[in-house]
């Protein structure tokens, strides 16, 4: 007797159609097989035919494996509305570790920490350890607040992340030249990277490596510093020119000050403090650095308290 062949979801036992089938051109006309397509009924599963595993295993096995795929939408589901709030250890310039979980920070890529770039002297230096430091030091006995936006192929918990329920950390990374925008998966941070190359801010004071090329290039054992590519962007418009002049006039940890009174430049060189004003010669060629203790001031007697002085130039 050839037995008929079956697919594979009669096999299984789940099939939406219920049918019945009677064999009857048989020789032994007293002998009839009547077979039954299974039955799927909610999480519920029969079948009268033979069964790769015991018979009693079917219902729990279709449970299960519904439950496996309501586990994964659900939790997938889930981890995109998470929040994670407290204090936070600073892994490097990108990953941080919230409330017992590790969290990677959304929509930009940092140097990593064994990652070299060179300053506007061309000087080596650790960018890597640099931002990280950077971080460390924004959040320092600070509250942060992730919200999880899914999870990488890592486990971690990719979110965007505020200090102190306002400043975002993302934006104070990228606008600071600590990290790049990550393109490849968000262009939420591309103008604030766009002032911060325009101002020389971080790394593009000198010559870096996009960090995903880096970490490409060690895996071939070939990573080096060199320029960031001529696509990186640059300010075109004049939406970015004025974003980019207002920055020029923040004062560093008083965001409230008025950009258009506060824009005397404290300068530090080999002649020691000196003062900048907008009437000043060469103004608009200092650039200055918070990170080694250079500041911007709102008048001429605040600057000379803090111990600069004007220009003779």
């Amino acid at each position: 007797m050839q037995v008929p062949l079956h697919s594979a979801s009669s096999i299984l036992g789940c099939s939406n159609i219920r049918t019945r089938r009677r064999l009857s051109n048989l020789r032994q006309p007293a002998l009839r097989i009547t077979l039954h397509a299974p039955q799927c009924e909610g999480l519920r599963c029969s079948s009268k035919l033979p069964l790769p595993f015991p018979r009693g295993w079917a219902s729990p096995i279709c449970s299960f494996l519904a439950a496996i795929v309501c586990l994964i939408s659900s939790g997938c589901a889930e981890a995109e509305h998470q929040i994670l709030e407290g204090p936070a250890r600073v892994i490097d310039g990108d990953t941080l570790e919230v409330a017992g979980q590790r969290v990677r920070l959304f929509g930009l890529d940092a140097p990593e920490k064994a990652q070299s770039c060179s300053d506007g002297d061309g000087n080596p230096y650790a960018c890597g350890l640099r931002s990280k430091e950077a971080l460390e030091a924004k959040l320092r006995g600070a509250s942060v607040l992730c919200e999880v936006k899914g999870r990488d192929l890592y486990g971690r918990n990719v979110s965007r992340c505020s200090v102190d329920s306002k400043a975002d950390i993302g934006q104070w990374l990228v606008s600071n030249g600590y990290a790049i925008a990550y393109r490849q998966y968000s262009k939420a941070y591309v103008d604030d990277e766009a002032v911060a190359q325009h101002l020389g801010r971080g790394i593009w004071k000198g010559d870096f490596e996009v960090p995903a090329d880096w970490r490409r290039e060690q895996k071939n054992g070939s990573a080096t510093v060199m320029r960031p590519p001529l696509s990186m962007p640059t300010i075109k418009d004049s939406k970015l020119e004025g974003i980019a002049s207002l920055w020029k006039r923040l004062i560093e940890g008083n965001q409230e000050a008025s950009s258009r009174s506060c824009n005397i430049k404290g300068n530090i060189s080999k002649r020691g403090r000196i003062m900048f004003l907008p009437t000043d010669k060469g103004y608009d060629s200092v650039k200055i650095d918070t990170e080694v203790g250079e500041k911007w001031f709102c008048n001429v007697a605040e600057a000379k308290k803090a111990g600069w002085r004007q220009t003779k130039v």
